[in-house]
């Protein structure tokens, strides 16, 4: 037996032959490559998987290393190239594709081509973002893609599993359009989307600060991008074994290893009864 071949031999026993290789035979495009998208990446070359497409404008900063794989001297570098050179030191007999001008009208057909699932780490943050992170939903729905999107909020990580595969599936389920971004904030058309029954008390307290001008970024937490790794490839790997995969997941880390006051539940719940009066309030007026 090879070295390469060693690679994922621990693996035997709780991934079936079948299965394993299937994942070194699957093509996965990685839709941004920062926090969530850069995090999934090694954890798929380590399970097996060997053919990627990576597409990110963007290069990274000092602030991404909280969270983020990058290296002190390797910010201001490409996050895709840098995902791409990581691929090949992890396991050389991968194939890599890079974007490095990330997903746009001129290229996301032939970086769908025969791409068999989707991990969606679109940001969106930004009104650009959000119109890739469209595109992206709309050309995966149209070409019966399965795609899996994540949002880290505080140490809680929400991943939603697009089937779209299915001829039936809706677009983002349904929860948004794109009269949602065109007219709205990007946090807000975030808000429609993930819905404030899955949000944690911490992101509510982060908008908050948002809204009173104390801060003008969301800051996020390494251990929410990682666990989106590890939700989204026992997604990836139960799908290629068959089984049905649950739409949503949503993990709050900080409530998995201790425990919320009575207090801290009650602001939660005041929290989320705000911003549901709150959108569908917009949603009446400008929608």
């Amino acid at each position: 037996m090879g070295k390469i071949e060693d690679l994922t031999l621990r693996n035997q026993g709780f991934i079936s032959e079948d299965t394993q290789e299937a994942l070194k035979n699957i093509k996965v495009l990685i839709a941004g490559c920062g926090s969530i998208g850069g995090g999934i990446v090694e954890l798929l070359v380590r399970t097996g998987v060997r053919n990627f497409v990576l597409a990110d404008p963007d290069t990274y900063d000092y602030t991404n290393m909280n969270r983020q794989v990058v290296y002190f001297n390797d910010v201001e570098k490409n996050k895709a190239l840098f995902l791409e050179e990581k691929i090949y030191k992890i396991n050389p007999s991968c194939t890599v594709s890079v974007y490095d001008n990330g997903i746009r009208d001129d290229n996301i057909i032939e970086m769908l081509h025969n791409i068999d699932i989707i991990v969606d780490g679109v940001d969106v943050t930004t009104k650009d973002g959000w119109i890739a992170k469209f595109e992206l939903h709309e050309q995966a729905k149209e070409k019966r893609i399965p795609l899996i999107s994540g949002y880290d909020m505080d140490a809680t990580q929400y991943v939603i599993f697009h089937d779209y595969s299915n001829e039936y599936e809706q677009l983002f389920d349904g929860r948004i359009t794109r009269k949602h971004i065109a007219i709205f904030e990007p946090l807000v058309s975030c808000v429609f989307l993930i819905q404030p029954k899955n949000m944690p008390l911490g992101i509510f307290e982060e908008l908050e600060r948002i809204e009173k001008k104390e801060k003008d970024f969301i800051s996020q937490l390494g251990i929410a991008a990682n666990l989106y790794a590890i939700i989204t490839t026992s997604m990836i790997i139960k799908k290629i074994e068959g089984k049905k995969i649950k739409k949503e997941v949503y993990i709050d880390l900080w409530e998995t290893v201790s425990f919320y006051s009575q207090n801290d539940k009650n602001k939660l719940n005041e929290f989320r009864k705000k911003w549901e009066n709150k959108i569908k309030k917009i949603s009446e007026e400008q929608l």
